[in-house]
């Protein structure tokens, strides 16, 4: 089965964030255990929960737990998941969408009674219950205290230690159920939630970052697996207290009812990035507060001097527009439009597309690199001649093009001088013969290499002449074509395969390889807006940008203090 599940999640003034999975096999798990494909934090869900698989042509959803699963108000063990249900997964909504072209099931889930509500709820219902007299309110008061200290601390030890005598029938703390949403799970008091996805292997092995009781975890504790993860900006050359000094734990709360331990929050960045604390730090960065409405242009790392390799970050909107320098001559829209190609058929027409040249790695954002091989020698075919004599040439070696036309001007000059020595009358003098020979051979290999290298290399390069060595008289220059521009952004293709090529990359009316076929930001605020944004897709700093940026020294290189909480 095809599963789509779209994670509905609330925020101020009750506008709806949405993070879409996928997942396909057999059946798809759900619970609070980390291994399971629907992987649902809350405390107080099994952790092997439920699944769903195919029965009769259709989704089935299957629990051992029906005493906090249900539908309408009433329990349910198992029911066919057709368009239109809501299924009350404890804490959470199940809302079962129609399905879509190559999808078999589409749900979404919310999470509508998260553990700080249904606490307050109980704490009111103490509240009303408790008003007594002053003299039985003590007393009263005296003994829940004692009460609930004794069940925090024995009870949820007294259910690990019965859990496996239990049977999946049974009515355990395991499957506490909010009866019309306000029922509580008491072992919130002493356990303080699930871990994130990432740390969910170490759900059983609490002292692994919790090394002394009581206190919150060191930094060292982090530090001991994330040994490689990078400051945010060079600790030599930029000063920030607050960024340096800050503990892992201010930004990254384990124990996270959300199910993740990253701080996705837009104002986090902004914080600095949108006034003037990084004025004040002496870094000339453009501000940026949201990606809707206060974003510079982008900066691409452009080639501005190929045969030095300098570059320099340049912004889209500079005028005139941006041009690279990369020593290649390439004109898109020869390619992309319908062309005579006498090289596979005196009739022969090709057009290409996009995914003919550029294809995208499999496990990354970038594209593959274009091979003269793979993707041009169909239709430029490398190809030296000298009467009957053909070979190919060598593509990017210089030095080896002028060995092959050499050699095959040679070999055709010899294959000459044996037929005019076969019907000639008189024999030549064999000095008079080789000088000859090697004469006709010098001026036929210059003029031809002159040809070769203008009309054939010349075609897509920059070529140079020029160097004392004969064998080495031509040479051609680096070609600079980077495959990552935005150096301090990241953008996978992946997830825009449905958007084509050239709705944001203008190939067809580009002439030149100069031209910078990227995007610009108004192009991207076509389809994305920022964290608030309401009829565009919601996109928060940390989409595109890392906190932690390669380059940079270890954080685990620093003198670490333990952090708080």
């Amino acid at each position: 089965m095809d599963i789509e599940i779209r994670h509905l999640r609330r925020g101020a003034g009750g506008a709806v964030n949405t993070q879409t999975e996928r997942h396909s096999g057999p059946e798809l798990s759900i619970g609070r255990a980390s291994h399971h494909g629907l992987h649902l934090p809350d405390p107080r869900l099994l952790l092997n929960h439920a699944v769903i698989r195919e029965k009769a042509g259709q989704p089935w959803f299957h629990t051992d737990a029906p005493d906090i699963t249900r539908v309408a108000g009433e329990t349910v063990s198992e029911i066919a998941l057709t368009p239109g249900l809501v299924l009350a997964l404890g804490p959470y909504e199940m809302t079962v969408l129609a399905p879509e072209p190559g999808l078999d099931l589409i749900v979404t889930m919310e999470l509508v009674v998260p553990l700080d509500d249904a606490a307050r709820v109980m704490r009111r219902t103490h509240d009303e219950a408790m008003d007594k007299s002053a003299r039985w309110l003590a007393w009263i008061s005296v003994f829940s205290i004692v009460s609930v200290l004794g069940l925090a601390f024995f009870w949820p030890l007294g259910i690990e230690l019965s859990s496996e005598r239990s049977t999946p029938g049974a009515a355990t703390w395991e499957r506490a159920q909010l009866t019309d949403r306000t029922a509580w799970d008491i072992r919130h008091i002493w356990t303080v939630g699930a871990l994130s996805r990432s740390h969910g292997f170490m759900e059983q092995q609490c002292e692994a970052c919790h090394t002394k009781a009581f206190t919150g975890v060191p930094e060292e504790s982090c530090a001991v697996c994330h040994t490689d993860i990078a400051h945010h900006a060079d600790p030599d050359d930029l000063t920030m207290p607050d960024i340096q000094d800050t503990a892992c734990g201010a930004c990254h709360r384990e124990h996270d009812p959300a199910g993740t331990i990253v701080n996705g929050s837009q104002a986090f960045c902004a914080d600095c990035h949108a006034g003037d604390a990084l004025k004040q730090a002496g870094v000339t960065l453009d501000p940026a507060r949201d990606f809707g409405l206060g974003h510079p242009s982008f900066k691409p790392r452009v080639a501005i001097d190929a045969r030095e390799l300098k570059f320099a970050r340049l912004p889209l909107t500079r005028p005139g527009g941006v041009k690279q320098d990369t020593s290649f001559r390439f004109p898109h829209h020869v390619h992309l439009t319908k062309q005579a190609n006498t090289q596979l058929g005196p009739d022969a027409e090709r057009v290409l597309a996009c995914g003919d040249c550029h294809v995208p790695e499999e496990d990354g954002p970038r594209m593959r690199p274009v091979d003269m091989e793979k993707h041009c020698r169909e239709c430029h075919k490398l190809e030296f001649k000298s009467g009957t004599a053909s070979r190919p040439l060598p593509h990017g070696d210089p030095y080896g093009v002028q060995l092959v036309v050499s050699d095959i001007i040679r070999q055709a000059e010899i294959e000459q001088t044996r037929l005019r020595l076969k019907y000639s009358p008189k024999p030549p003098d064999p000095k008079n013969l080789l000088a000859d020979l090697e004469d006709r051979v010098a001026g036929k290999v210059e003029n031809s290499l002159g040809v070769v290298f203008a009309n054939t290399c010349g075609t897509c390069h920059t070529v140079r002449a020029g160097g004392t060595d004969d064998a080495r008289k031509f040479h051609i220059d680096p070609v600079i074509i980077p495959d990552h521009w935005m150096v301090k952004a990241r953008f996978d293709h992946r997830g825009h395969e449905t958007i084509p090529c050239l709705q944001c990359h203008q190939a067809k009316t580009s002439t030149k390889a100069q031209d910078l076929l990227l995007p610009t930001l108004r192009t991207c605020q076509g389809c994305h807006g920022g964290e608030a944004a309401t009829n565009k897709v919601r996109s928060t700093c940390i989409m595109c940008h890392r906190f932690h940026l390669p380059g940079h020294p270890s954080m685990a290189e620093q003198d670490l203090s333990a952090a708080p909480g």
